[in-house]
């Protein structure tokens, strides 16, 4: 009885000081999924309203792996969409990541326009946080983005006389911070 009464004892030691010993480790690792769960949202397969470079935004296209098209033959009815980059990174200081997706669009002609999707994880849902807009491959195009410490860095193409339209020199950078509303 005393035995029994010892190894209940022992079992319930056992069970405590494993609580107090993983709880912090389950509660690191439920963070860290949180924070990576815009990771697991499929951009390349996703829905997006681009403006291409317009005043307002064009239907929404379901992009599938990367790219859209859509021509309609006697019309003019035209537009190709792709995703140029995809950058995670915390931009809002919520300790959760935030996804930035860059890309380039045509609607025909010779101008191809950038464009850029900040999204967010809010209840477990994806939410568009904010847009930034681009501009033409050879005139403001974003070139390179990425999430350092909080703050969002774009490299845009600059016309130097050097550079042909066709072939942009990529030098002019900005840097963003997020205030809670917009960059």
């Amino acid at each position: 009885m005393i035995a029994r009464r010892a190894a209940r004892f022992r079992v319930k030691i056992l069970v405590l000081l494993s609580t107090v010993v993983l709880f912090p480790l389950f509660g690191r690792t439920q963070t860290y999924r949180d924070s990576s769960q815009i990771r697991q949202i499929d951009f390349h397969n996703f829905i997006y309203e681009p403006y291409c470079g317009g005043d307002k935004p064009e239907k929404p296209i379901q992009v599938k792996q990367g790219a859209f098209a859509r021509s309609v033959p006697g019309r003019e009815d035209f537009i190709s969409f792709k995703i140029s980059e995809i950058v995670f990174g915390d931009l809002t200081g919520d300790r959760r990541d935030e996804a930035v997706v860059v890309t380039w669009c045509n609607t025909g002609g010779t101008a191809t326009f950038s464009e850029g999707f900040i999204y967010t994880m809010q209840n477990g849902k994806v939410r568009l946080l904010v847009r930034f807009k681009g501009g033409d491959l050879s005139d403001g195009g974003v070139g390179k983005v990425q999430i350092t410490n909080g703050l969002l860095k774009i490299e845009r193409s600059t016309p130097t006389e050097k550079a042909p339209p066709c072939c942009p020199d990529y030098g002019a950078a900005t840097t963003y911070r997020w205030d809670g509303n917009r960059l």
